[in-house]
């Protein structure tokens, strides 16, 4: 997934350490908080005058979320209909949002399946209590250890 995501859903990953079905359920809630977010904008974007300070404060919550998540290329995608709608080019803004569309169905592409396959892995791996516990299960004894 290079160039898809960076360091940030790295530490997104590292969190399911402590936390089982981290990954899963923050790919599963940014999924439908931003598919939320662009159907609210495209309904703004089809309506005239446009509400610039609902249309802007959308974007800016597609860009948040898309940097928290890690989601480098469409949190760049978004950065430019960012930069689009503050330089005030607003006749630009529907197209920029039509790449947002399609950079976000691409992301669901990877990110779905992904989700998909942690919950099967836990679903077959379930933890118990000796993964649980920070022991090994198997201690070494002082008598095994031979010096030369």
């Amino acid at each position: 997934m290079q160039g898809i995501l960076n360091e940030y859903f790295l530490t997104v990953e590292m969190l399911e350490d402590t936390n089982p079905n981290f990954v899963e359920n923050t790919i599963g809630t940014y999924i439908s908080s931003s598919t939320a977010f662009m159907d609210e904008l495209e309904q703004l974007l089809d309506s005239k005058p446009l509400d610039l300070a609902n249309v802007e404060r959308l974007i800016l919550k597609l860009k948040g979320g898309s940097a928290t998540m890690g989601v480098a290329r469409f949190n760049a995608i978004v950065g430019e209909m960012l930069e689009i709608f503050r330089a005030r080019n607003y006749d630009r803004l529907y197209a920029a949002f039509m790449r947002i569309k399609e950079g976000h169905a691409a992301l669901k592409l990877y990110l779905e399946p992904y989700a998909e396959l942690l919950r099967l892995i836990r679903m077959e791996d379930p933890p118990d209590e000796a993964s649980t516990n920070h022991e090994d299960a198997e201690s070494v004894d002082s008598n095994d250890i031979t010096s030369d």
